[in-house]
């Protein structure tokens, strides 16, 4: 504190801090000069948490913009021969059914077309119909057509939507099918027994729904591959799927990681209406 005394010295540091509902926020801490003009001001504190997301977001954009180019050619080179060896290997296994190295070939042919497979929906080509939506109506139907499969998981849902959140302009029915991506993949990490909370708030110019739970089995360490689209740890591609969707309505989709806590952000483009 010796520092801010000193009219020839200025403070600034970013960090994180975490807000008194358990989630994590960016921000900038510096000294004001005491020649400026909030007089009795030592310092201020900035929230960087939207600069953060939004610069995450943009490098994420330009990664699998990369990637979605080489897996292109990569399945356009692949597909025919791939389908040439799983087909051989088949014949082979059926001609010599005890042979192990026919196995492993059709086993590791099978693994390559799921793997094909898996491109091939990801850079499949979707319409978007958007309007304004009720974004917190769509979220509450999409839990209840999971009920069901909530509840053999023994999970637990706590919502906070206020009614009055704007209206976002997205497709209806892809965010739909994102939402239920996103929270299928959660329950998939949760211990049964858990809690999930969906909170919904507004930011300028965004509608936004934060995922979160402590109830975790496990938490991946690399943060930056949670969302990429062909890490093979998945069991399915339903993160990176959403994440594109939501991009594609103008969105996005972010994740961070606490000590013994996962949250999910989808972000929306408010109506301008």
């Amino acid at each position: 504190m010796s520092a801010l005394n000193s009219e020839e010295v200025h403070f600034s540091t970013e960090c994180r801090l975490v807000h008194k509902d358990g989630y994590g926020v960016h921000v900038m801490i510096e000294s004001i000069s005491p020649d400026a003009e909030f007089k009795g001001l030592r310092g201020q504190i900035m929230d960087l948490s939207d600069r953060i997301v939004l610069e995450r977001a943009r490098l994420y954009d330009e990664n699998v913009k990369i990637l979605s180019t080489i897996s292109e050619e990569l399945v356009h080179e692949i597909r025919n021969p791939l389908m040439a060896v799983g087909g051989f290997a088949r014949r082979l296994k059926q001609k010599f059914p005890n042979l192990m190295e026919g196995e492993i070939i059709l086993q590791e042919s099978q693994r390559l077309e799921k793997l094909l497979k898996r491109i091939v929906d990801y850079l499949r080509p979707m319409e978007f119909v958007c309007e304004d939506c009720a974004v917190q109506e769509i979220l509450l139907e999409c839990v209840q057509l999971l009920e069901q499969e909530i509840q053999e998981r023994g999970i637990r849902f706590k919502l906070d939507l206020p009614a009055d959140l704007s209206p976002a302009f997205v497709d209806r029915d892809i965010l739909a099918q994102a939402f239920i991506g996103l929270t299928l993949n959660m329950l998939d990490e949760m211990e049964p027994g858990g809690t999930l909370v969906i909170t919904g708030f507004q930011k300028i110019g965004n509608v936004n729904f934060r995922f979160s739970t402590r109830d975790v089995r496990f938490v991946k360490n690399n943060v930056a591959r949670v969302l990429m689209p062909f890490d093979e740890a998945h069991h399915r591609t339903a993160l990176p799927l959403c994440s594109r969707l939501i991009r594609q309505m103008g969105g996005y989709l972010s994740f961070c990681k606490e000590i013994h806590e996962i949250n999910f952000t989808v972000s929306l483009p408010a109506s301008a209406g």
